[in-house]
């Protein structure tokens, strides 16, 4: 359609065109106001498409202008936001670090635990075979000295009844 309204100002054929005037028609070009007067005139003369397509310009650019005023009240937002995020992002990985340092510390504490838990288990292990040995060496030392009382109790005995027979 405005390729159409164009092509017809172009040849000067407007709703209002004055290819052709009817005699009533010139009497209200001279009689009209100046700013009616020179709307008449621009038409005829061809500048009207120019300024149709000026006004539509004009009207494209303060759209374009207020899309970049909001883009930058947008951009303005998200600037002010940007550095707290940048400082929680800081925050976010130092907890990182610390949290993996913290995994480690555990890991070696942990291991730490378990070899000195190993370390006393030999050495109560040791002190549980020496206890054993010791037991072993006391059990044959007893079974010995019962042997020797039962020996020295038979002798008795039989000293007993020699006493016994002597008497």
């Amino acid at each position: 359609l405005k390729d159409i309204i164009d092509l017809f100002l172009d040849s000067g054929l407007g709703k209002e065109a004055f290819s052709i005037i009817s005699q009533g028609r010139v009497d209200e070009i001279l009689n009209a106001k100046p700013i009616d007067r020179r709307q008449i005139l621009e038409e005829s003369a061809g500048v009207l498409k120019y300024k149709k397509r000026k006004a539509t310009s004009v009207k494209k650019l303060d759209q374009t202008e207020d899309n970049l005023s909001r883009v930058e009240d947008i951009l303005y937002d998200l600037e002010g936001r940007v550095e707290p995020l940048r400082e929680e992002a800081a925050i976010a990985k130092e907890y990182k670090h610390l949290s993996k340092e913290m995994e480690k510390s555990d890991v070696l504490v942990t291991v730490h635990d378990i070899k000195q838990y190993s370390d006393n288990i030999n050495e109560l292990d040791d002190n549980l075979n020496h206890l054993k040995s010791q037991q072993a060496t006391k059990d044959a030392e007893k079974v010995q000295h019962t042997q020797s009382l039962n020996k020295y109790k038979a002798e008795r005995q039989q000293l007993d009844i020699r006493i016994e027979s002597l008497n």
